[in-house]
């Protein structure tokens, strides 16, 4: 139940023109487990889990970290590095010129 009051808010607070509680009526009412969302979980798991009642205890986050494809980072970095390099030379360069 607690994950959807805290379903709710978050959709009130992105589309607070929406109904709030007819898409999470479903989840409750047919005990639909949706990942992320809502789980429904029997007496004895809950008993195995000392009676905690905690959302994160059943249902698992989503997990929304961004995937960095690491071979596309070092390509760019490795972008920068000659960039920066080749702007070192130039202000040389130029330094140069101008103690001369």
């Amino acid at each position: 139940m607690q994950a959807v009051k805290i379903s709710l808010k978050r959709d009130q607070q992105q589309h607070p023109h929406r109904c709030p509680h007819r898409p999470h009526y479903g989840y409750i009412r047919h005990k639909e487990d949706v990942p992320h969302v809502a789980e429904s979980v029997d007496f004895d798991t809950i008993a195995q889990n000392d009676f905690t009642l905690s959302v994160s205890s059943y249902v698992e986050a989503k997990d929304l970290r961004e995937v960095i494809d690491i071979d596309v980072l070092n390509k760019e970095i490795q972008v920068t590095v000659a960039k920066i390099d080749r702007l070192r030379a130039d202000i040389d360069t130029i330094i140069a010129e101008i103690e001369a």
